[in-house]
């Protein structure tokens, strides 16, 4: 293993993806003219080569050639693997494959298909199309950027059986995998670190990879670590919360999860998140926001990711559920983690109710009096459950419900944000309704 100097430490915790709480276990930056001593070529050790500072990985024309670099790390359950990697560019080559490989966890980069995968034992039936005879299991990640240089993560925890994917600048992952096996017998037989190639046709390809580190991550759920985060995943009428962006002290701590449709190939909705928050980002979160976003059908929201949000929440966090078409009743949260800890219980995906005008707000306790300037037309018409506490009614049905939920909260906006023509006051489109917001996310409403 390289020793880091002080003044490369120094140079790393300036980089915006070393974070408070992460100790270095392992780095290699590839200085020099000759490769490490400590890696060691376990198969065709000719392919790899250290020139102008950076590994240098030739792939060649030989189908399943299975050339291998290891080299021993520690073995460690909670952390983060981070690397520099060019992938070649496609001169007509009819695919390669290259892999990195960190205990029980494998990345690998297709030419042919474009793209980077990960690859876990897998049941059949979850397999990818066209590799369902094979012994594991393929899950697309994202796509290679083939001559480009891009810095990869990949997060782990052993003790959640837990892995995630992604690419810098972005913190959040491209794909998430649960119920895996991340160190196996690892802990017993050495932890190794290892890239290599599986051969392809065509001519040579050569890859360029730098800058690994090895990251332990000490204390991802600190009760005591400071919380600012807030997740807002937006359904269809998500224009409603744009207005949260406008505080410039809350937009740098605000991240976006946006649901996009898929094609209706089936009588039903089929919807689908383009990404998902990581554990790190979800465990630094102090609001999250539902905003018309549906936990189904189809599964569009993982029950994995269900129950984190779930778990955010009784540590602490806020959660805000803001009425919607696809939200509640027609989100089909029923069945789900996130049905238990509403304060208000789910009727039939049609229980919706229009008032004959518009409504004001009304307020049950003081501190919220400021929204009576808003209105309401549509709301969720859903009961209240017991020990849950109604702050704001309209007409005399609930409109804003609290409820605890261990050490955070749980609060239901049952508005629908759809109005007669020419209603300024309506919640949605009322100065009012930023203030609403930023009271929700920025408080606890005790």
């Amino acid at each position: 293993m390289k020793m880091i100097s002080f003044c490369r430490i120094a140079a790393l915790l300036l980089v915006p993806y070393l974070s408070l709480g992460e100790d270095v276990v392992f780095s290699e930056q590839f200085d020099g003219k000759e490769l490490p001593k400590h890696w060691r070529g376990v198969r065709h050790a000719q392919d790899f080569k250290v020139a102008d500072n950076v590994l240098n990985i030739t792939l060649r024309p030989e189908i399943l050639r299975a050339a291998r670099l290891e080299t021993d790390v520690p073995v460690i359950r909670k952390g983060t693997l981070e690397f520099d990697l060019t992938t070649s560019k496609i001169n007509g080559q009819l695919g390669y494959g290259f892999y990195v490989e960190l205990y029980g966890i494998r990345m690998f980069f297709h030419s042919a298909c474009r793209d980077y995968r990960s690859y876990f034992p897998e049941p059949e039936q979850k397999r990818m199309l066209g590799f369902k005879i094979e012994p594991v299991g393929h899950q697309r990640i994202g796509v290679v950027l083939p001559g480009q240089k891009c810095r990869y993560w990949i997060n782990f925890d052993a003790d959640a059986d837990r892995v995630e994917f992604g690419r810098y600048p972005d913190t959040d992952p491209e794909a998430i995998r649960t119920a895996v096996s991340v160190l196996a017998g690892i802990e017993f037989t050495g932890g190794k670190l290892a890239v290599g190639d599986i051969g392809y046709e065509g001519g040579d390809a050569v890859y360029y990879m730098d800058n690994i580190v090895l990251k332990e991550y000490k204390d991802q759920l600190a009760d005591n670590a400071e919380k600012k985060g807030i997740l807002i995943f937006e359904g269809f009428s998500a224009n409603s919360a744009e207005c949260l962006g406008r505080n410039p002290d809350l937009q740098k701590h605000i991240r976006r999860y946006k649901i996009m449709p898929q094609v209706n190939v089936v009588t039903h909705n089929r919807f689908v998140y383009q990404k998902f928050p990581s554990a790190r980002t979800l465990g630094s979160a102090k609001a999250i926001i539902l905003h018309d976003a549906p936990a189904g059908p189809d599964k569009c929201m993982p029950d994995t990711m269900i129950n984190d949000i779930v778990k955010t929440v009784r540590n602490g966090a806020t959660l805000v559920v803001l009425g919607g078409y696809f939200t509640l009743n027609k989100g089909e949260y029923t069945g789900t983690a996130l049905e238990e800890i509403l304060p208000v219980s789910i009727k039939d995906p049609f229980a919706v109710y229009k008032h004959a005008a518009s409504q004001s707000l009304k307020a049950v306790k003081p501190e919220w009096q400021f929204a009576e300037g808003m209105n309401v037309l549509y709301q969720h018409d859903l009961s209240t459950k017991p020990g849950a506490e109604v702050l704001l009614t309209a007409a005399g049905k609930p409109m804003l419900v609290r409820q605890s939920c261990g050490k955070g909260e749980v609060l239901v906006f049952l508005g629908l944000p759809t109005a007669a023509d020419g209603d300024n006051k309506i919640f949605f489109r009322n100065p009012l309704w930023e203030k609403f917001l930023n009271k929700l996310c920025s408080e606890k409403n005790k």
